[in-house]
């Protein structure tokens, strides 16, 4: 955290969050004009987030590396600017955050003139921090080679910022009880930074998930990243909706006598709990699916079909009994936003699934199989392990594997379907393993997924095409 303000020349005093008077009173009161609690905020919803990526892949999250050297911790510098902006720096390996005095279109909405800081708002640290882990897994999502590059990346991150709403218990109650329990109309919980959005003028929130028929043609019309992004994000949002309302159909059947009707004014207490505590499963489980799709994305040239495909292969692999119909969901809603992938034969789930290979490796390259030569490298890359230790790691096992495919011309040839890579400088990106991963009580309480993960066994080839 480095709290210096340029505008002001002014170094502000860093919070201790190891102070026993502040561990005494849970951290520093909420306050607009305490610089500590601004700092505090930015580090609270920050690691938040880095704790979703984190239990979501079951391993540590690195930051990209700068020069191909290790970046120990990504700095946060939370009263960087005086502009009505936020960002994630690639360069600097840095979260800016800006302030502003409020022009809103309204004056009792937001005091005019008055100071907004972005960085109190929840939905645009955990945005930054997305777009900053996001840069960490895999750096070829800043180059626009279709349209849907860069409008994924800020999908993404609203998709994180979006969901990380219905961890926040008090909220989430009261938008159930003032909803009585629907969550497609007037939800609060699906509006993002709306602060900030009312402080700049406008009459809602920056970006809303929902509230927009569904538009298959749009998806051809719109190129505009954050536009096209908005389109992910509905569908997203649309297949929660799906599952929240069959996983609380039964608590509606119960509280109406089977009409599915409720009566007019105010849901009952329990009802309400109940409600909320099935939004915040399904809501945990669309996370942790839409971030564990990441490792199974195409190297380079993503599209939103490819993360449709993605989410089916991913959420199958460590779930293959899909009882409640959480992929059902994601392809039906993708369907109705005129989202399809890119060569697959149908929108079923099987047509939809990553196909390995129609070859073993360990045949066409035995004695250099990736799986045995490169697991005892990974070994330490878990939740416990050290992150620069993890890195130097990874650094030896994309060398090893550098060699291995760069030694073996037919393993090459065969494997990227005939694609003679020797015509071509090649790279390997990154190796990614599975590990321990927590998916909350969809018919178990965990499952894992271990040993090397399968981006080597998909359609791509895992490295990249200088």
């Amino acid at each position: 955290m480095i709290d210096f303000d340029p505008a002001t020349g002014t170094y502000y005093k860093p919070v201790d969050l190891n102070d026993p008077y502040l561990l005494a009173q849970d951290g520093l009161p909420p306050s607009d004009g305490n610089p500590q609690f601004h700092q505090q905020m930015v580090y609270a919803v920050a690691m938040r987030t880095i704790r979703n990526f984190e239990s979501a892949l079951g391993r540590r999250a690195l930051w990209a590396p700068e020069n191909d050297q290790f970046v120990r911790q990504l700095r946060m510098y939370p009263h960087a600017l005086r502009e009505a902006n936020a960002y994630y720096s690639p360069q600097k390996k840095a979260l800016l955050f800006g302030y502003f005095q409020s022009s809103p279109a309204d004056p009792t909405e937001h005091l005019p003139g008055g100071i907004v800081f972005t960085c109190l708002s929840h939905d645009v640290i955990a945005h930054e921090t997305a777009h900053a882990l996001l840069d960490g897994m895999n750096r070829t999502l800043t180059e626009p080679s279709n349209p849907d590059v860069l409008a994924f990346h800020e999908a993404f991150a609203d998709i994180i910022a979006l969901f990380q709403h219905f961890s926040l218990p008090e909220v989430l109650r009261f938008e159930v009880a003032r909803t009585r329990g629907n969550l497609l109309h007037g939800n609060l919980l699906a509006q993002l930074a709306q602060e900030f959005g009312k402080a700049i003028g406008r009459t809602e929130a920056l970006r809303s998930a929902i509230g927009q028929t569904p538009k298959p043609e749009e998806i051809d019309q719109v190129t505009e990243p954050h536009q096209r992004g908005a389109i992910l994000i509905a569908a997203v949002f649309d297949a929660f909706l799906a599952i929240y309302r069959q996983r609380t159909a039964d608590l509606y059947r119960l509280a109406t006598g089977g009409t599915g009707k409720l009566p007019e004014g105010d849901i009952h207490p329990d009802l309400v709990t109940r409600l909320a505590r099935e939004a915040e499963k399904a809501s945990q489980h669309v996370l942790t699916m839409c971030i564990r799709a990441l490792d199974y994305l195409p190297p380079v040239d993503v599209t939103f079909g490819d993360y449709l495909r993605a989410l089916i292969s991913a959420d199958f692999d460590i779930m293959p009994d899909d009882s409640l119909g959480y992929r059902v969901a994601f392809m039906e809603a993708f369907r109705r936003r005129g989202i399809f992938p890119r060569e697959a034969r149908s929108l079923s789930e099987e047509s939809l699934r990553w196909e390995g290979p129609d070859i073993n490796i360990a045949d066409v390259a035995p004695q250099v199989y990736l799986g045995r030569d490169l697991s005892h490298q990974m070994r330490d890359w878990n939740m416990s392990g050290n992150r620069e230790v993890i890195f130097s790691q990874l650094q030896q096992a994309r060398g090893i594997a550098q060699n291995i495919i760069e030694s073996s011309r037919g393993y090459k040839e065969r494997i990227t379907v005939g694609l003679d890579l020797d015509r071509f400088p090649f790279e390997v990106s990154s190796i990614r393993p599975g590990g321990a991963v927590s998916h909350g009580c969809r018919g178990r309480d965990h499952a894992k997924a271990t040993g090397i993960h399968r981006q080597d066994h998909r359609r791509r080839a895992y490295g990249r095409w200088k």
